[in-house]
């Protein structure tokens, strides 16, 4: 049964680990039935960042790991328990967590101009240059005056770049239920979790459809999803707290956003157990999220290939 979820097993190759399982169930031997599997990917996969001068996030190794029981199971990160399974139904009850925190570890420091003519960001003339709330610490490196003077514009006209840091984000762990469906059309999977450890209080909903198919020793698989992010998670994940807003004088208070992807995989088996894995995947943000202040890309892209040996 192939399923798509948000999942990882390390921080450094989180979003491989959906291409790798399914490119793992593409070749699964006919009927083979376990209680576990384990597979080990190794290539070079790339993560498009889309926070403005952050670096991409690379992938050469990834892991994956499934444990099932009679209700309990575990996979790649997900932990659930079946409450419901027929011949082509199943429910789920599940716990998981957020990849999205993962872009604040490959941040640099972030460059926004001042004053210039790609953007109208202008300061607040009673703010400090050093800001600190609850979810956000801002930063300036250069040694400027702690206060703007309440008239006048201290810098000329022009590129002024002004480096500053945003305080890292939170797991957010969280719980919901799946349910799928599946049929020779394909495999349908909803999901809707809720954050439950109060990182941002936020819930989202993930609806996919997937086809897989094969021929001789080729595999193939293709998920296309609709992903509903609630306006709690987009603000924590993609905004920078109010502090920023009146800082830079911005407007920024997303709503929910609703991000649609495409994943496809290929694989071709070399042997019963080793077979060649190419995987991308395109997911465009919607508005709420490429607005952000934050945020110089409208979509992130994810590539991998290499090799995938299951045991």
């Amino acid at each position: 049964m192939n399923q798509f979820s948000i999942k990882q097993i390390n921080l450094m190759i989180a979003c491989l680990l959906i291409f790798l399982f399914n490119s793992s169930q593409c070749y699964a031997e006919e009927n083979l039935e376990r209680a576990w599997d384990f597979g080990i990917g190794f290539g070079y996969g790339n993560s498009s960042n889309p926070f403005i001068g952050a670096d991409d996030i690379p992938s050469y190794l990834s892991l994956d790991i499934a444990v099932y029981g009679e209700n309990f199971f575990f996979d790649n990160g997900e932990l659930g328990y079946t409450l419901l399974e027929k011949q082509n139904f199943g429910l789920n009850l599940i716990t998981t967590y957020n990849s999205e925190r993962i872009y604040y570890s490959y941040l640099n420091n972030l460059g926004l101009s001042i004053f210039s003519s790609e953007n109208s960001f202008g300061l607040s003339s009673n703010s400090p240059f050093v800001a600190l709330d609850e979810d956000t610490v801002v930063t300036f490196s250069e040694p400027l005056p702690p206060i703007l003077p309440s008239s006048g514009n201290p810098f000329p006209l022009g590129n002024q770049i002004l480096p500053f840091s945003i305080a890292n984000k939170r797991w957010s762990l969280n719980m919901g239920f799946e349910l799928i469906y599946d049929s020779h059309f394909g495999s349908i999977n909803y999901q809707y979790t809720q954050n439950v450890n109060k990182t941002h209080s936020g819930s989202d909903m993930i609806l996919g459809f997937t086809k897989n198919w094969q021929k001789k020793r080729w595999g193939f698989s293709s998920t296309v999803t609709a992903h509903w992010k609630s306006a709690q998670l987009v603000n924590y994940y993609y905004g920078v707290g109010e502090v920023y807003n009146s800082l830079f004088d911005i407007d920024y208070h997303p709503g929910s956003s609703i991000d649609v992807g495409v994943n496809l995989t290929a694989n071709y088996r070399l042997t019963n157990h080793l077979s060649l894995v190419a995987s991308v995947k395109f997911n465009k943000f919607a508005s709420a999220i490429k607005n952000s202040p934050i945020i110089d890309e409208s979509f992130k892209s994810i590539i991998f290939t290499g090799l995938y040996y299951r045991f």
